[in-house]
């Protein structure tokens, strides 16, 4: 009988016993021991013997590297006695068992750590292993000692050469010459270096403060709205551009048509979408297939990036290895890889010259276990070629068909992407939303904690950003932006943003000019590139965003510009300005670059061409009008307030406007709203139609950096708001012109005439005039006494309008306990709901939750019961609500609240037991047809929608 334990050289250790039981089982039946079950595919008679030896052998090696990594975790001998079940256990299970073999069987063979660490947390009740245990460390030497077992004797080789010889020998001639053995620990040190710093690139961001900024510091994931059947680059493009695509072959006729006849119902769908974080769509295992689509600048490489880092940044080991292997693939270096034979992913990271290089033979073993690796394939719209981007999505649909346990997050730009293909294989599509309030102050307060050393300096810059954001709509439409609002983090470190709107703009272009570095591009031209420098840049993009603005033959005065156009802008500055003879040729090569690079213009396809955002249109249109009026004096006063007359009811030139008056005297400024101020006949004016140039002018007037220079200008602007105030019954002028006065306050020169009659006017107001005027008074002149008298008149709409402007400007303790007692007691039902909306604006908590709950049910008027419903579900969408809104949709007797109760439910649970309770009220007999009718709507919108869910 053989000694296996002499054969095995087993020594005295702890994990002895182990093989002291296989020894056993070997003298018993080979056949149902420890080595049948590791070769049960191969074992015979034959190879009983040497199978036996071999699996012994390499059970005590596995054993022994155990217990000198516990032991090297400071767990002494008498300690590891308790621990022999668990590794008894351990070396038994199957994955264990199928490692011992295939390492024996397959000569490229790679052992993932994750085997051994995934087999160890499936024991019951084992023993948490110690702080730096490194299963990696044992699988990478027992893969060496098994190599060793099989070359230690002729028999042993001969055994493991007779059993791969009816195997494919291709393999065996693949592996010479190429890199060591995928070491994952390599993997993971190359994605820290290449990812780990926040990529500042694009912009100008010199100085220490912003030396290695980890990205993962300052990374604050975003939303995603789901666009399978809807493309959001068909609602930015005027249908002239779409047209020109699809000529071209960029868009196809479906698109266009959907565009045509499908775009206002899907965008109503799209956005009726709740935002959802877009980590959630990332790391759930049932979106295997996903497309994440994105402007310039809305984060979609970060988002990937984070991705891969999030792995290498697990510091246990062995959680490391229990977590998919994220594999991070840039699309524009992978389209510029030259290989021999046919292209794919694998043969990339194996063979590519890039920042890793990973085997292939391993990757195909990880490839193809479930759940294993994740694809992460960043930049399709940086394959500029559309041949060669079809190329690359061959690629991806093949890969996707080849291993399909694999989840593939692919990104691209929205315009110019092609969704149909992806769409065939599966791949499901997501938009990345603007950054949201919550998101942008998350990033604020890890930017400021990370880039200053002293928290009492981090904290002042930090507030003055945010305030600056709250303040100014246009920053705040800017912030949304990830990229701008890093830029504004850069600036806000020197200088104060909210006073100075345009300056903003103009240290926000000069980080993106920075990088739009034409030097390299006129190298070809010698003389030239040192000719333009950042002022020249900034020549050519104004007659750039004036050409687009004035465009006459687009109505719609959409951000784009053809590449003939945009080449011939460049052309005649270089020809005038610089004298340059081969201003042609420089041109085309300008736009040439702008083609495969995006800077401050960016490629929409087609040919075409747009600034990275319209606030830079708008900037550079309002400094080129500037420039001429200013410098160049080829416009005059006259011609300047026309331009103001003409466009002042046009929506697209609204910012232009302002923003020509943020950098002109304020002499002109008074001109200008003097014009506007007077453009509409007040006496004939009937209180209901739109008159959008005198908000325009309060807007105008705050632009104004010292608005106490425009003389009479400013009170003449004032006494048409007055009048606006007294005639407007139904219309929004008021409304409207409430937030630009706002934005004023207290700089109004002449704010004391608006408290000396706060209370005189009352009488004269309009219907909707009455509503608003606390809080014009309110943003004048901020007395809290004078708002109080206000809040206690004997007009409802008075005191509905004094509460609001309590709330916005004294939301203190006083004006809650004000605003419960209105809530209750006021006797007009519309001053009620006005405290009802206050308090759930601002004071969304239990005590004002429980309140909402008994106006819902309690008050006398439907009025303030359907707000309470309406405020119930928007800030607490839980089930409790959802219990009370669906006995509101029953039981409530007025329509109404009713209809409020079955809108929120709809909106904010739109599933079947919904779908259930409309289709029952639909058909119930005994309520009355109005009833039914309310039920029978809103099932039929409800319907539309969760069938829209379900196929998507």
């Amino acid at each position: 009988m053989i000694d296996w334990l002499v054969v095995w050289g087993v020594g005295h250790f702890i994990f002895r016993p182990i093989l002291e039981e296989l020894a056993r089982d070997l003298a018993k039946d080979a056949s149902k021991s420890y080595v049948g079950k590791c070769f049960a595919s191969v074992f015979s008679v034959i190879n009983q013997k040497p199978l036996s030896k071999a699996t012994g052998l390499a059970l005590k090696e596995l054993l022994e590297l155990i217990q000198a990594e516990l032991n090297r975790a400071d767990i002494e001998d008498d300690e590891l006695v308790a621990w022999l079940e668990d590794v008894r256990q351990f070396t038994r299970q199957d994955a264990v068992t199928e490692a011992i073999s295939s390492h024996f069987l397959e000569t490229d063979c790679y052992l993932d750590p994750q085997v051994f660490a995934e087999a160890w947390q499936q024991l019951p009740d084992a023993h948490a292993l110690p702080q730096g245990f490194s299963w990696q460390f044992i699988a990478k030497q027992f893969t060496k000692k098994i190599a060793e077992i099989r070359q230690s004797s002729v028999e042993l080789q001969e055994t493991f050469e007779s059993l791969l010889k009816a195997r494919d020998s291709k393999n065996l001639t693949e592996i010479a010459g190429l890199p060591p053995e995928f070491d994952l620990e390599t993997y993971r040190e190359a994605l820290l270096e290449r990812y780990g710093n926040l990529d500042f690139a694009s912009l100008d961001a010199t100085g220490a403060y912003y030396n290695e900024i980890r990205l993962w510091r300052v990374f604050v994931p975003q939303s995603v709205r789901e666009c399978h059947e809807y493309d959001p680059q068909l609602l930015e493009v005027p249908k002239e551009h779409l047209e020109r695509l699809v000529d071209l072959g960029e868009l196809d006729t479906e698109q266009l048509k959907e565009s045509e006849k499908l775009q206002h119902e899907r965008r109503q769908a799209y956005v009726s979408q709740a935002p959802k974080p877009v980590l959630n769509v990332t790391d759930d295992p049932k979106v295997e297939l996903q497309v994440i689509l994105g402007d310039p600048g809305s984060g979609k490489s970060s988002l990937l990036r984070f991705l891969a880092l999030r792995w290498a940044r697990i510091e246990d080991v062995n959680l490391r290895y229990t977590q998919p292997l994220p594999l991070l693939i840039e699309l524009r270096e992978y389209n510029r890889w030259t290989c021999s034979g046919g292209k794919c992913f694998e043969k990339y990271l194996h063979e590519a010259s890039t920042w890793h290089r990973l085997n292939q033979h391993t990757l195909k073993h990880l490839l193809a276990q479930p759940d294993r690796v994740v694809l992460l394939l960043d930049g399709l719209d940086e394959v500029f070629d559309p041949a060669e981007r079809e190329l690359v999505v061959n690629d991806i649909q093949r890969f996707s068909n080849d291993y399909k346990q694999v989840q593939i997050t692919l990104t691209s730009r929205v315009v110019g992407y092609k969704p149909q293909r992806l769409r065939d294989a599966d791949f499901r599509h997501f938009m990345l939303q603007d950054l949201d309030k919550d998101q942008i102050e998350d990033f604020l307060q890890l930017w400021h904690e990370i880039t200053f050393d002293k928290p009492e300096e981090a904290e002042p810059k930090r507030k003055r950003l945010a305030k600056a954001i709250e303040n100014s709509p246009s920053i705040a439409q800017l912030a949304g932006n990830p990229l701008l609002l890093t830029m504004m983090a850069i600036l806000n470190r020197n200088q104060k943003l909210p006073d100075d709107r345009v300056d903003l703009y103009a240290q926000c272009s000069r980080l993106l000019l920075y990088q739009w570095d034409v030097e390299r591009t006129l190298g070809q031209f010698p003389g030239l590139s040192d000719e333009i420098g950042l002022r020249e840049k900034t020549d050519i993009l104004r007659s750039v965003g004036y050409a687009m603005q004035t465009r006459l033959s687009d109505k719609s005065r959409a951000n784009y510009i053809d590449g003939t156009r945009l080449a011939d802008l460049i052309e005649d500055y270089l020809r005038t300005e610089l004298s340059f003879e081969q201003s042609r040729a420089v041109a085309r090569a300008i736009v040439e670059q702008l083609r495969t690079r995006n800077f401050i213009l960016c490629d929409l396809g087609a040919d075409s061409y747009a600034f990275v955002h319209r606030t830079f249109l708008e900037y550079f249109c309002a400094a080129e009008i500037v420039h001429r009026f200013n410098v160049a004096k080829t416009l005059s006063e006259q011609e300047l307030i026309d331009l103001f007359d003409v466009h002042c009811r046009d929506d697209d030139w609204r910012e232009v406007l302002l923003l020509i008056c943020g950098q002109i005297d304020e002499h002109f400024i008074g001109r200008i709203i003097e014009r506007l101020a007077t453009r509409t006949n007040y006496d004939n004016w009937d209180g209901v139609t739109p008159i959008p140039e005198l908000p325009l002018a309060v807007w105008c007037l705050s632009e104004s950096r010292n608005i106490r220079k425009m003389g009479d200008s400013e009170q003449k602007l004032l006494d048409a708001v007055l009048t606006v105030f007294c005639k407007d019954l139904f219309g929004d002028c008021a409304t409207n012109v409430l937030p630009a006065a706002m934005n004023i306050g207290t700089r109004w020169p002449s704010a004391p005439r608006v408290a000396s009659i706060a209370h005189s006017m009352i009488n004269n107001l309009g219907r909707r005039g009455r509503h608003y005027w606390p809080q014009f008074v309110a943003a004048l002149c901020p007395n809290r006494d004078l708002i109080l008298l206000l809040a206690g008149h004997l007009d409802y709409a008075i005191r509905h309008g004094a509460i609001s402007a309590l709330a916005i400007h004294w939301p203190d303790d006083a004006t809650r306990k004000l605003l419960m007692q209105r809530a209750v007691q006021d006797d007009q039902e519309l001053a009620r709901c006005g405290a009802i909306e206050a308090l759930a604006e601002k004071w969304p908590d239990e005590t004002t939750r429980e309140l909402l709950e008994q106006r819902a049910v309690q008050d006398d008027h439907e009025y303030p019961r359907r707000a309470a419903i309406g405020a119930l579900a928007e800030k607490w969408p839980d089930e409790t609500t959802r219990e009370l809104l669906t006995q509101r949709a029953v039981q409530d007797d007025h329509e109404d609240p009713r209809r409020a109760a079955i809108e929120a439910l709809a909106e904010k649970w739109p599933d079947e037991t919904t779908c259930e309770l409309l289709t029952q009220r639909a058909v119930d007999s005994s309520l009355t047809d109005e009833q039914r009718h309310e039920h029978s709507a809103a099932l039929g919108r409800l319907r539309s929608d969760f069938d829209r869910i379900v196929l998507t």
